[in-house]
């Protein structure tokens, strides 16, 4: 395997991974716009295999979409809400998370958005 992902909080500044007062929840946004002509069948595959992230421990709710907007290409959404900042580490540290990353690496780029709800 490559190198480690980076954590966190080597991510994110610490205002933005320490829990402001009364947040519970941890909320994880990517954006994935697919490279032109990824076929449909790689799409479809890409889509099967990031909505089995939603199955892993701590994960409280997943969406993994189609942007209905398609006027800057193709891109997937993916929502998810984890019970803690831990739970989201363990879940960018499985080999689920890792085989994933190695998919869409192939077919997109991306922008993530993480903040407490």
């Amino acid at each position: 395997m490559g190198a480690e992902e980076p954590s966190v909080s080597e991510c994110a500044g610490p205002a933005q991974t320490s829990r402001p007062t009364g947040e519970t929840r941890y909320r994880h946004v990517v954006l994935f716009r697919l490279h032109a002509g990824v076929s449909a069948a790689a799409q479809e595959e890409a889509l099967r295999t990031l909505r089995r992230l939603g199955d892993q421990p701590g994960v409280l709710a997943w969406t993994v979409e189609r942007s209905l907007d398609e006027r800057k290409g193709t891109v997937f959404v993916e929502l998810g809400t984890f019970e803690s900042v831990q739970a989201f580490e363990s879940f960018r540290r499985s080999d689920e998370h890792h085989a994933a990353s190695r998919v869409m690496r192939e077919i997109s780029d991306w922008l993530v958005g993480d903040f407490w709800e």
